[in-house]
């Protein structure tokens, strides 16, 4: 597959174009197929999808809609499972690969595109708690609306973030929470997330909330070490929204090349639950509670350590971690509103890329 530019073979690093197949193109060459025998009978459309996300009312109503237009539906096993028909999917040279689950689901699937080297180009079916990355991209939160956006859609490069400290390495989609955040997830039961939706978030953050550990938190950023402050919470946003549509971020880009850091420091119960109300409606960028920051590069060194997430999923307790900005690093397609710049007032914002 080539360029339609520029002829350059797939997602082209010149005009950064990113073609994609549609039904009935062009196919490479069978001898490419590393299982042999010929790609040409693969559907150029696979829905990797996570059978535990979402009501299976919703679920069948997908996979349904999916099967109808020839398009190949796999219920994953578990997160290795579904990396792995990713990478697969990009050794095959499939076209497009949607992701039909939650935030977690988005970051397993993403993540085994971009270890497979990439190639197809990633679609997100709403099928989760949060769903946050989705409504970042401009496709909802309903899961056929938003296969209608997809079959509509453009294809953007987003960029995507490397976390990466002593005990773990991961990608970053969306946002990585440290403290807070991380503290409501493991409150948060599965079962809750699924039967109750972002009212989980709520009712997690309000028993959290009057007893909420301080941390001491010296962030860098390109080598320099630019804030230092006793904190309740730290994220680090690649798009705007986590929690089901927490505005941590109202100014972010997901084209930018940065990463926009939100720390939340230390006040009272009161303070803080006007500080958490105020971010529910992307209203912190004047709480003096909240400061901001932008980067490429940026190291946390926190004590004690940190309970963290990453696109939602909790990692554990860290006291410092490593994040480097990929630029463009990954094709997805994006709905009708999707929009770079929210617009919003920057000047609270200290930018150092």
């Amino acid at each position: 597959m080539r360029c339609s530019r520029c002829s350059s073979c797939s997602a082209c690093p010149a005009c950064g174009d990113s073609p994609t197949r549609r039904s009935g193109s062009a196919t490479p060459d069978p001898s490419s197929s590393p299982r042999g025998g010929s790609i040409r009978e693969v559907a150029d459309t696979w829905v990797l999808a996570n059978p535990n996300a979402g009501s299976a009312e919703a679920a069948d109503e997908l996979r349904h809609a999916a099967e109808a237009r020839g398009w190949r539906w796999v219920a994953c096993e578990d997160a290795s499972d579904g990396a792995g028909q990713a990478r697969e999917a990009c050794e095959r040279g499939i076209a497009r690969v949607f992701a039909a689950g939650g935030d977690g689901t988005v970051h397993t699937i993403a993540g085994g595109l971009l270890e497979g080297g990439g190639g197809p180009v990633l679609g997100v079916l709403p099928l989760g708690t949060g769903n946050d990355l989705a409504r970042s991209l401009g496709l909802g939160v309903e899961p056929l609306a938003a296969l209608e956006e997809l079959e509509q859609g453009r294809t953007r490069r987003i960029d995507v973030g490397r976390f990466t400290s002593d005990e773990a390495v991961r990608w970053l989609i969306n946002v990585s929470a440290w403290g807070f955040a991380g503290e409501v997830d493991q409150v948060i039961e599965e079962e809750t997330k699924r039967n109750w939706g972002t009212l989980a978030y709520v009712g997690g953050a309000l028993e959290v909330l009057g007893d909420l550990p301080l941390y001491d938190v010296q962030l860098f950023v390109g080598g320099a070490l630019v804030e230092q402050a006793r904190c309740v919470g730290v994220t680090l946003a690649n798009a705007r929204t986590c929690g089901g549509g927490v505005v941590v971020a109202p100014t972010a880009d997901l084209e930018d090349g940065l990463l926009d850091v939100t720390l939340v420091t230390e006040g009272s119960p009161l303070q803080l639950a006007t500080t958490a109300a105020r971010l529910r409606g992307g209203q912190t960028l004047s709480d003096p509670r909240v400061r901001h920051h932008l980067g490429a590069e940026i190291e946390l060194r926190v004590d004690p350590p940190m309970l963290a997430n990453v696109d939602g999923e909790l990692l554990g307790r860290f006291s410092q971690a490593r994040f480097e900005v990929r630029r463009g690093a990954l094709a997805v397609l994006v709905g009708g509103e999707y929009r770079r710049e929210p617009g919003g007032d920057f000047s609270g914002w200290t930018s150092q890329a």
